[in-house]
Parts: structure tokens; sequence; C-alpha cells
């Protein structure tokens, strides 16, 4: 039986920006450049100049005690949670600077914030015994709780998950009130609208899924997959295993039998309406799409629905003395290639985009249309502007990257950074560096903005009207934060949580910036 898994998103310190740069591949996607020489014109839609930033400090403790791989940040990215060690081998939760009780061991996993980031969450480890802190207050203790167990509703007014509440017997305890005991149970899964609850329980050495408390009629051998609610939150698939064959089931219906079922690969249509996986049978791979399988590769994956539902892709392979790879849009094969990546939809489900490899080149199929090549083009940069009309990825020539928007050839650079589109797809920002003077700047339209010994790769982003654009550079031995062509603040390092900076207001942002070993929370205002 698959235990439950929780993928954690790693949150580190980051002293050195251009190391993540490098480490990106050249992680960005731009536009063609424009001559340094020339400035946009400023007007409605356009990011300002001139506009005065000020900054509001908020202490959120310090790093001193700080155990290495423990720091989490919040969703809204406003709050840390941290664990430290005591002198008396005792373990304490730091959160907002402020210290919480000390306890045993807290190896039941990391902290949960609920997605609103108002609530807190951890399971400690006291006298032998597991229990749940909720936002400071201890909750009932057990003989044991399942690591990564404890998860919060998305509308964060719930929280559940999986106890030993006597020898021998399991269940699942929501919002501190336990539920129907049982030989195993798996950590719970709340719908998307909050509503409902899943999990897995065995009874009596059969698996049986369990939703709103209520046991399903069918009893397999093992169930290979946790539940999954589709999004409108009215459908529950799983993959069993029974007979020495695998099947999906959904919404209590069982599914034909296949050798195997990869459960990474089970997804739903965003209108919940489809539902899409690999199979394998005989040697053979296919998608199976509706209960209807398409063709049968030696492999197939990068299984995606576009956002209105109605269109699939996914790539197949086949082996043999020259292996081809080909893109299944709609049902309908692309050119074969060498190798092919994962397609993506753009958001209003008209086009399709992935990247080929024939030899040792690489091109970018846009609607089935294949670009230039180039000698590398990361598949994670590529990337459709908010409004589908716009595409970037960055591509390596000849030892430089460049970045190639809409179909053209930006300048080149020794490194370039994660591409943004503003949302109303009008600008495109990225970073870039170049060996010869060992500085960064920002790209801004194809337009060249101040020069910084680093730029930090993540912290990019512009407002909601598309008006101003901020990001964290250092300059003069100092990290500063820098809102359209101003910039304030005297910072030691900066902490990185998202891929791109959120901003809060059209005019206001936020970032966790330190001095030394100070963390703060910094609020940033633009005024024009």
């Amino acid at each position: 039986m698959n235990r439950w898994i929780i993928v954690v998103l790693l949150v580190g310190f980051l002293a050195c920006v251009a190391s993540r740069v490098s480490n990106a591949g050249g992680n960005g996607g731009q536009q063609p450049a424009v001559a340094p020489e020339s400035k946009p014109e400023i007007g409605e839609g356009t990011v300002l100049r001139g506009a005065k930033i000020t900054l509001k400090e908020t202490a959120l403790g310090t790093t001193e005690g700080l155990i290495h791989g423990t720091l989490i940040l919040s969703p809204d990215f406003r709050r840390i949670v941290y664990y430290s060690e005591r002198l008396n081998n005792k373990m304490v939760l730091v959160h907002d600077g402020k210290e919480g009780l000390q306890y045993d061991n807290f190896n039941k996993g990391r902290p949960v914030f609920s997605p609103d980031s108002q609530h807190l969450g951890h399971i400690a480890v006291s006298d032998g015994k597991a229990f749940v802190v909720m936002d400071d207050v201890e909750g009932k203790r057990h003989r044991d709780i399942a690591a990564d167990s404890l998860v919060f509703s998305p509308d964060s007014r719930r929280y559940a998950y999986a106890a030993e509440v006597r020898e021998g017997k399991r269940a699942v305890v929501t919002d501190a009130e336990e539920q129907k005991q049982y030989d195993a149970v798996t950590a719970p899964f709340f719908s998307p609208d909050s509503t409902r609850l899943a999990y897995l329980a065995k009874s009596g050495g059969k698996w049986f899924l369990v939703v709103d408390g209520v046991e399903g009629k069918q009893q397999y051998e093992d169930i290979d997959s946790m539940p999954l609610f589709s999004p409108d939150s009215k459908r529950v698939a799983f993959i069993a295993f029974s007979g020495g064959k695998y099947c999906l089931v959904v919404d209590g219906i069982e599914g034909k039998l296949y050798d195997v079922i990869k459960a990474e690969t089970m997804t739903f249509s965003p209108d919940s309406s489809r539902i899409a996986y690999h199979a394998r049978t005989g040697g053979k791979s296919a998608v199976v799409v509706d209960d209807k399988e398409e063709k049968q590769y030696d492999d197939v994956g990068g299984i995606t629905f576009s956002p209105d539902s109605r269109r699939f892709a996914y790539w197949g392979w086949n082996g043999g003395e020259k292996p081809v790879n080909v893109v299944v849009v709609d049902g309908v094969e692309g050119k074969p290639h060498e190798s092919s990546g994962a397609p993506i939809f753009s958001p209003d489900s008209k086009h399709v985009m992935y990247v080929v490899q024939d030899g040792q080149k690489f091109a970018v199929v846009l609607d089935g249309v294949e670009g230039k090549q180039y000698d590398q083009i990361p598949e994670i940069s590529m990337s459709f502007s908010p409004d589908s009309q716009r595409t970037a990825y960055i591509a390596e020539s000849g030892n430089k990257w460049l970045v190639v928007a809409d179909g053209g050839e930006g300048k080149s650079y020794d490194l370039v950074g994660t591409p943004v589109f503003s949302p109303d797809s009008k600008h495109v920002a990225y970073s870039a560096s170049t060996k010869a003077d060992g500085k960064m700047r920002v790209v801004l339209d194809g337009v060249e903005q101040n020069v910084y010994a680093k730029i930090a790769e993540g912290a990019l982003g512009f407002s909601p009207d598309s008006r101003h654009m901020a990001y964290v550079a250092q300059a003069g031995g100092k990290y500063v934060i820098v809102a359209d062509d101003a910039e304030a603040g005297d910072y030691t390092s900066y902490l990185f949580g998202h891929r791109m900076l959120k901003f809060d207001s059209p005019n206001s942002c936020h970032f966790i910036m330190l001095k030394n070993t100070e963390m703060f929370l910094v609020d940033l205002a633009i005024t024009e």
C-alpha cells in the first residue's frame, strides 16, 4: 500500500543568486531585444518611470538556532516557521519570531500552514505520545500520528489527520473528532470545495474507500493510489489492485483491467467531466481517455487537458533501432522526432506548444509548426502570455543564451533568467548576465535596465495593472528592493518562497529580507 506522500517545497536562503540562475540552465523566456538607447513610451499599460517607493519593516525573528532545512513560509509569503533545538535536547517551534512550547521531537513531519495563512498546525511528540498543536493549542494525545498526515481543507476552516487511537486500531481525526476505527487508514484528503473528505481504510485484510464517512462497497487486495477528487468535488477516483491486475475506479465504477496503471498520471479535466491515465498491458502503453484507449506505444507521458477541457494531448514513444517520439493532440499524431517534451496548452485552449529534439538540436513546435533549431531549449522555459497571443522561451546558441519571443530572437547573454509576462500580456521581463563585466540586469521589453552585481531569480514580478515592476538586486555589497527605476533598503540577504513575486495590490508588494541573522517582512508601497 502506498502511503501518504506530500511533496514539500524546500525553502532556503539564497546567498548567491547567480548560482540559482546557472542551476536553472538558463531557465527563462523573453522577447526580441530592443536597442538599449530606445526607451518605451510612458502611457497607460506601460511600466512607469520616476516612481517613489517606501518600505515598512516588521521583525520576524532571528535565524539563530534554526535547524537547517526546516524553515517554511506561509502561502501568502508573510509568515515564517521553523524548528529549533534547545540545550536540554528539547525541540521548539518558532513562528513569526515567537517561541512555542518545548517538546521531545517533531519527527512526524513539517509544520503546515492553512491555505489562507491564518492557521498553523504541527505534530508534536512528548512523553511517548503524539498530538497536533493547532495555533499553539495542544490537541488530544494519541499512541501515534502518521507522519505528514496533517492537512487543511482548501477553505482553511477544517483540518484532519490519521492517528493510532488504540493498539492495532487507527482512525482519521477531523476537527478533533475521531472517526470510525480500522486496522489501517491513509492520510485524509479534502475535496476542492472543502465539503467532502476521503481516505483509504483497511479491515479484515481488504482495502476500501471511505468518503464522507461512507464505506465503499468494493474491497480490494490493495489500492495503488490516494483518492483523487475532481475539480468540482463531485467525483472520486482511485486505482485498485486485485488478482494481479489494476483498474481505475471512478464513482464506484470499475474500469478495464490492466497490467499496470501509473497512479501519478491519473487526471481529471478542468470541468470534471473527463478523466485520463496511462495504462500498460502486454508490454505496451496507451493513454486511456474517458474509458477509450488511444494508440499503443512503448511508452506515453505528458498527459494534459486544455483549460476548456475540450482538448487533450500527450507524447508517445516507440523504441527500436530508430526510436521515435510523437506528440498526439486530440488523437492526431504530430511529426515524429527523436524526442518530444510534454505539450502545454495556451490559456484560451486554442494553441499547443512543446519542445522536440533531433540529434543535438532542439526546436519549439507551436500549433504543428516547427521553429528554428538551437543547441538547447529548456522545456520548463516555455510560456504563453495570459492573453494566449504571445509565446516565449530561452535557447542556447554557440554557448550563449537568448530569448525567443513571438518567433523573434533577443540579444545574447551568458545567462538569462525565468521569463515573466505582465498580466496585460504587453510586457515581459527577465534577468540577464554577462561574464565580461560580471554584472546582471533586468531586461524589460528588450530594454536593459539598471546594472547590478546580482538579480534575485524568482523575485521579479509585475503589478496587477501591469504598470509597475519590482525585484530584488544586489548593489555595493547590499541587497536592495527595486520598483520601476527606484531602489531602497539595505539588506544582507533575502528569502525565496515563490517562483515569481506576487503583488498585494496595484501599488504594493512584499518580500522577506535579512539583516545578518534578523528576518523582516518588508512591505513596499509605490507612489507615482
